[in-house]
């Protein structure tokens, strides 16, 4: 392809990447090794879609189709065809990381960076990182966030552990309902961080 092609990602068989070959505008495109089919996952003409992510059979990347909101993170279902906006807000989210039912990414607000999480089994969104520094380049695997930190002055890398707040299991929003919003209270109890990880 004479266009460039950037940020690929794998899992199984499936390739995805940033595609630049339509008309200055970047898509997400994918690449099934066991068919050998080339698919273009963002389909909205005019958008400009940025580094893809994927894990079993779900794709997330940050799209920016509504100019004036900045961008907002969108998932695409490869078992139904089915695109699903995840973030509806007007600071620039970005840098979207998937694994299992959670997908992560870090959002412009107030001057810095934070880092967020959307649980699709339950439907709700938490802040995962709360400090008056930028947080960004968040990663996940299982229960563990990890991300880059510049709360002492220079970067370091922090890790919340989401298995072991001190609050699972505890109905701390006291809606007689113990789910993902319970970790909020965990979060900010501590500046950036929170609960006992």
């Amino acid at each position: 392809e004479p266009k460039s092609q950037f940020f690929p990602d794998i899992y199984g068989d499936k390739i995805v990447w940033k595609d630049g070959r339509n008309n200055g505008l970047w898509f997400v495109y994918m690449y099934d090794l066991s068919s050998g089919q080339e698919s273009r996952i963002s389909t909205n003409n005019l958008t400009t879609s940025a580094k893809p992510d994927i894990f079993e059979d779900k794709i997330v990347w940050a799209d920016s189709r509504n100019p004036s909101a900045g961008s907002d993170v969108y998932m695409y279902d490869i078992s139904t065809g089915q695109e699903t906006q995840i973030t509806y807000d007007t600071s620039n989210q970005d840098s979207p990381f998937i694994y299992g039912n959670k997908i992560i990414w870090r959002v412009f607000r107030d001057s810095n960076y934070n880092i967020y999480m959307y649980d699709l089994s339950t439907g709700q969104e938490i802040q995962i990182t709360s400090s008056f520094s930028s947080e960004e380049q968040p990663a996940i695997y299982g229960n563990k966030i990890v991300w880059t930190d510049w709360r002492n002055g220079n970067s370091d890398i922090f890790m919340v552990d989401l298995s072991k707040l001190w609050c699972r299991g505890a109905d701390t929003d006291k809606d007689s309902d113990v789910d993902t919003a319970d970790y909020t209270t965990c979060f900010q109890t501590f500046t950036g961080v929170g609960g006992n990880c």
